[in-house]
């Protein structure tokens, strides 16, 4: 696998660019984390203060140098300001496997501007990093998540019942992924 991201891979679809976040989407990034409808089937606890969305950013700064992961900020061609956020946030390295994680402004849901972004990540981890399948996991609730994967083709491949405890409850874990079958198990032997 291809996880060296200098230079940071820039991606264009029709009417998005997802570029490299930084310190100066504070104030979009603080937002996302903070927003209910956001935060809303994540798993995970919103964020306090801007202090701690500097260290998110830095942190995952830090992962893409690393070559742990990468994460792109989503905003519109033409403008600067940051709607979204998608990433791979962890890969499995010895099994060709990235997982893929993402959330828009509530304001640009239901425009399919998060489906170009997955289609262009996609794109890049298949072609450019050299993964072999990817996977999202996705709270059984989040209907609005589960039809964006099924248009990009992810299959459901596994249902964790109660597996993830989040605020004092049970959270079901529905894994979804998509295997790219265009590559000879002997190219994955040179990347």
């Amino acid at each position: 696998m291809r996880t060296s991201f200098d230079p940071f891979p820039v991606l264009i679809t029709e009417r998005t660019l997802l570029r490299q976040i930084s310190c100066n989407d504070l104030e979009e990034i603080y937002f996302l984390r903070t927003d209910e409808e956001v935060m809303r089937f994540t798993g995970q606890a919103h964020a306090a203060s801007t202090e701690e969305i500097t260290i998110y950013i830095l942190k995952h700064l830090e992962m893409i140098r690393d070559g742990d992961g990468i994460i792109w900020g989503i905003q519109l061609k033409g403008d600067t300001k940051l709607i979204g956020l998608i990433s791979f946030r962890r890969f499995m390295r010895d099994h060709f496997r990235g997982e893929v994680g993402y959330g828009m402004h509530p304001h640009y849901c239901g425009k399919r501007l998060m489906h170009e972004a997955l289609g262009a990540v996609i794109d890049y981890g298949f072609n450019h990093i050299g993964l072999h399948s990817i996977e999202a996991n996705v709270d059984k609730n989040n209907i609005a998540s589960i039809k964006l994967l099924e248009r990009n083709h992810f299959i459901k491949e596994a249902h964790f019942k109660e597996n993830y405890y989040f605020e004092g409850g049970f959270i079901d874990s529905v894994i979804y992924s998509l295997i790219d079958h265009s590559k000879s198990p002997e190219y994955y032997a040179t990347v």
